[in-house]
Formats: structure tokens, sequence, C-alpha cells
């Protein structure tokens, strides 16, 4: 199934770069929350955003392979 990474203005998707990973928003509702912040990210309207169960963030946006949240 193909995956897109949720950040605006970010074009990866696995069909597209095969060696990139792709990550899910973690489960705790601590981390999750630091992840949503760190993204950045609302709805059109300008309500909240909140990351579904297929939502994925693309390993550029990680440094070294440990992500920076």
């Amino acid at each position: 199934m193909p995956k897109s990474c949720c950040v605006v203005g970010c074009s990866n998707h696995n069909m597209k770069d095969k060696k990139l990973s792709f990550h899910i928003f973690p489960i705790d509702p601590d981390r999750q929350t630091k992840w949503v912040n760190t993204v950045k990210r609302v709805e059109p309207d300008g309500s909240e955003w909140t990351p579904t169960h297929t939502t994925v963030l693309c390993g550029e946006h990680f440094l070294s392979g440990k992500n920076r949240f």
C-alpha cells in the first residue's frame, strides 16, 4: 500500500524511494502530541490536525536514524 509523508511540503512516498523509511505516529499520547506539535500541521479550516492510524512521517524528518521528537 502506498505511503505518503504527512509533512506539508514533503513529497516523499514509498513508491518513489523504496529505501526511505516511514514511521507511524506513536500510540503513547504524550509522544504523539510531541510529534503533532513538531509537524505543525493544521486542518484546512484552521482546526487542530490529528493523525490517523495510517499517517506516517518519512525518514528525512529524523536525525541519523533516530527521531528528533
